[in-house]
C-alpha cells in the first residue's frame, strides 16, 4: 500500500512542477500561452504528458527506496542514544523509539527518524522517514535512496572512527 501512496504523490509532484514551470515560462512570454500552440500535438500533448508522468510515477518507487545495512560497532539499543545525537546533528528528530533487549540478551527493536527541516519535508512530499532496525545480521536502515548514501557514511563515519 505504501508503494501506491508514494506512486500518486509522484504522479501529482510531476504535475505540480510541470504545470508550475510552464506557468512561468508562459507568464514571462517565453512559450505561448495556448496550450494548442505551446505543445506540438496542443491538447492531445496533455494525456500523453500524463501517461509518462504515470508511467514514470509507477517505476520511481521502486528504485527511490531501499534498505541497506549499516556497519556500525555495537547493537541498535546499546547505540540509541548515539545514534539520536548523531542524526540530530543530521538535521532529524526521532520520531519512535522501540528498542529493548529481551531476557535472553538478544537486542531488537526499531528507530525511526523524520526531517526536521520543512522545506526538505516539503520537497520530499513528507516521505523523509529514515528507519533504523535491529536484524540478526546487525543493523538495517531504510528510507529514501539519496538521503541513505549520504547517511550511512556520515554515521559508519563517526562511529567507526571513535573505535
Amino acid at each position: 500500500m505504501r508503494y501506491c501512496i508514494r506512486a500518486v504523490k509522484y504522479f501529482f509532484y510531476f504535475c505540480f512542477l510541470t504545470t508550475a514551470i510552464l506557468t512561468v515560462l508562459a507568464v514571462c512570454g517565453i512559450v505561448d500561452k495556448d496550450v494548442q500552440t505551446m505543445f506540438r500535438n496542443g491538447y492531445d500533448s496533455i494525456w500523453q504528458i500524463a501517461i509518462m508522468f504515470a508511467l514514470l510515477s509507477a517505476i520511481y518507487p521502486k528504485f527511490g527506496w531501499q534498505t541497506r545495512s549499516v556497519r556500525l560497532p555495537g547493537t541498535l539499543p546499546m547505540l540509541k542514544d548515539k545514534l539520536k545525537t548523531a542524526m540530530e546533528e543530521h538535521g532529524f528528530k526521532l520520531e519512535s523509539d522501540t528498542t529493548s533487549v529481551n531476557e535472553e540478551g538478544v537486542p531488537s527493536g526499531v528507530m525511526t527518524f523524520r526531517r526536521r527541516d520543512f522545506g526538505m519535508k516539503l520537497l520530499r512530499m513528507w516521505e523523509d522517514r529514515i528507519t533504523f532496525t535491529q536484524s540478526e545480521d546487525g543493523i538495517a536502515a531504510e528510507g529514501l535512496r539519496k538521503d541513505l548514501a549520504a547517511l550511512i557514511m556520515y554515521l559508519e563515519h563517526k562511529f567507526n572512527s571513535e573505535e
